[in-house]
């Protein structure tokens, strides 16, 4: 008997052994530690399934499957908006970032951060070493792009989104030290606290406004064997290995540090 689809696409029709066999044609297997950045919608539409919520769980299922029990998985559930409310909730606030982030952050066998801005929830064997990633800044030392990073092997993993300019790139601008952010405190409360959150923001008071470029990612990352990619539906999965790319950009950042602006930086006097 034939596996039934769970996506049908302008292309094909998608079954979960489909989305296995993608994670696995980009590298990813047994013991793996995952950063995942998610769209799944854009893989075509979700059948025989009763609500959305089971189609982001079959694919973490599938993403749990492929790490096996040495795995583990880390799923952005950044609240952006607590830089305009000042309110966070480590339990209550809902995730920001997608359907997939949404599901992933009520499982059981999840938890999540408490950073009011970049929180993320955690499955697997290295667990409780995310779970100690700092509250007091986005990006910079502590943070969980900083023991991502300091892991060392981390796989940023990209389902349905196609250009590879991913969060972590904010931390490898902080630790280049880039001139066109800064640092900026947010306050509000969290989990009933006051708190005061570090966020290097684009340089506001320049004219122009730094804006970044995202049409320089994907040939950067080509042209420099960064990523590893293959299609799922109407969509693409791609993989892209975390310290690689912070080698590869601080390279760059060293030579031209303002390389993905749109226009050229300039500093208000």
């Amino acid at each position: 008997m034939s596996e039934p689809f769970i996506i049908q696409s302008a292309q094909r029709t998608v079954t979960s052994a489909d989305v296995i066999r993608s994670l696995r044609e980009v590298g990813i297997g047994s013991g793996d530690t995952l950063f995942v950045h998610s769209s799944i919608l854009v893989f075509g539409r979700p059948v025989g399934l009763g609500t959305k919520e089971e189609f982001a769980n079959l694919f973490i299922e599938a993403i749990l499957s492929v790490l096996g029990p040495e795995g583990t998985l880390i799923v952005p559930t950044f609240t952006l908006s607590f830089c305009t409310k000042g309110v966070f909730n480590s339990v209550m606030s809902e995730s920001e970032v997608g359907l997939l982030s949404k599901v992933f952050q009520r499982r059981k066998d999840a938890a999540r951060t408490a950073n009011p801005i970049y929180s993320v929830a955690v499955a697997g064997k290295d667990k409780e070493y995310y779970l100690t990633a700092g509250t007091t800044n986005c990006t910079g030392k502590g943070s969980i792009l900083d023991l991502i990073h300091r892991r060392g092997f981390v796989k940023i993993l990209l389902l349905g989104l196609d250009n590879p300019a991913t969060t972590q790139f904010h931390y490898i601008e902080e630790q280049a030290g880039v001139p066109y952010r800064q640092m900026k405190t947010f306050t509000g409360l969290a989990d009933g606290r006051a708190v005061a959150i570090d966020v290097y923001v684009r340089d506001r008071k320049s004219n122009p406004i730094p804006e970044i470029d995202l049409s320089k990612f994907p040939p950067f990352f080509e042209q420099n064997q960064l990523l590893k990619k293959t299609e799922l539906g109407d969509g693409k999965v791609i993989v892209i290995e975390e310290r690689e790319m912070y080698q590869s950009l601080m390279k760059l950042f060293s030579e031209n540090p303002c390389y993905f602006l749109k226009e050229p930086y300039r500093p208000h006097r």
